[in-house]
């Protein structure tokens, strides 16, 4: 996977070779305008940004070290976040978007009602950035805070300034946010403050994944018939579903558990728990199968979603909530128009997937008129 490049290089990069720039060597003193600033390095954020293209100036700011949000692949390519789409179902979008990056997909193996992108949902999150200048995304920089900004002089009178906690900051003439609106309302301070009903609204979304984490189990052939390790009944237990988690062809075969696990539980053991869950739950439906196998997984990595600090602020998640459904007050603009709102929690078709995260992102690149 390609590497980053940290923070400062992107924007010392940002400042030599982009036009209109007028900056000391000082990065929180750069006063450079952009058309669009647009928050989060998602899936969302990322489309937005292809989508606008050489249409406009655009810079796009990650928090983080990594792009991708709740998409993460394991070293060995198994799906750590998101991992469905439903295209038969009407999820056209997300579908369209993968046949533009030549990616392709496959039947889950244990349930043919559903759709894995090849490569790993990850695999959308590579080919879009390697269709964007390096040089207008900046990693590492966790907006704090954003402010309208009123000029005397030139062309534009009012701008937005989002600036992170380490002193950078960016002019835009409008501002995309591209993250969880549950984790925006409570890390960003905006001025003038957002309307109540709206801050009400991104209070109560909750964020699809946040509290979740991922247990995948790699093997060297499957020991199971297909079939059996699809469940979303597990009992007793940290997990409660599990799924074949096999990549495209077989190339890899893994086990995918969605568990609610507890800090200080070592990852050796809740892999070993949400095995005994499993054998438990065969042994109890009287399932003709020899479940000791399942204890020879020669590889374990666990995707722990409620310490990404950018993701969830469910520290100890207690239980699962139910799936996002749409919510108009999150789709709107704010501040005239000048604060879009694009993650998947704002679609208002297919909320907390893959397919709201596109369609979110699609709608915002609609009303800033690209």
């Amino acid at each position: 996977m390609q590497r980053w490049r940290s923070s400062r290089w992107c924007f010392v990069s940002l400042v030599v070779n982009l036009s209109r720039m007028a900056c000391t060597s000082r990065m929180e003193e750069c006063e450079r305008v952009v058309d669009v600033a647009v928050v989060g390095g998602g899936l969302s954020g990322l489309t937005v940004v292809h989508r606008l293209g050489s249409k406009c100036s655009w810079v796009l700011v990650e928090g983080s070290s990594r792009l991708g949000g709740r998409l993460k692949n394991s070293e060995s390519g198994v799906d750590l976040g998101g991992a469905w789409i439903w295209p038969e179902f009407g999820q056209r979008k997300i579908a369209e978007l993968l046949r533009e990056l030549n990616i392709g997909t496959f039947r889950q193996p244990d349930d043919e009602s559903s759709t894995r992108i090849a490569g790993g949902a990850y695999k959308a999150i590579e080919e879009l950035a390697k269709k964007l200048p390096q040089d207008r995304i900046v990693m590492n920089f966790d907006v704090t805070s954003c402010a309208k900004e009123k000029r005397e002089q030139g062309e534009d009178r009012e701008l937005v300034k989002i600036s992170s906690s380490s002193g950078q900051s960016v002019l835009a003439r409008r501002v995309v946010f591209a993250a969880p609106p549950r984790i925006l309302i409570s890390r960003v301070q905006f001025d003038p403050p957002l309307s109540n009903s709206r801050r009400r609204a991104m209070e109560e979304c909750r964020t699809w994944m946040a509290g979740v984490t991922k247990v995948a189990l790699e093997y060297d052939k499957r020991v199971w018939s297909l079939g059996r390790a699809c469940n979303t009944g597990l009992r007793g237990g940290p997990a409660f579903q599990v799924y074949d988690g096999s990549t495209h062809g077989d190339k890899l075969i893994a086990l995918t558990f969605f568990a609610l696990a507890p800090r200080d539980l070592k990852e050796e053991e809740l892999a070993r728990l949400c095995v005994e869950q499993l054998r438990g739950h065969w042994k109890m439906m009287g399932l003709q199968q020899d479940s000791s196998a399942l204890q020879k997984f020669k590889r374990v990595t666990v995707q722990r979603w409620p310490e990404e600090e950018l993701i969830s602020d469910e520290i100890d998640p207690q239980q699962i909530h139910p799936h996002p459904t749409p919510f108009p007050p999150l789709a709107r603009s704010d501040w005239d128009g000048k604060l879009l709102f694009a993650s998947t929690e704002a679609d208002l078709e297919s909320p907390g997937v893959m397919e709201g995260a596109v369609g979110a992102a699609l709608r915002v690149c609609k009303e800033l008129g690209y």
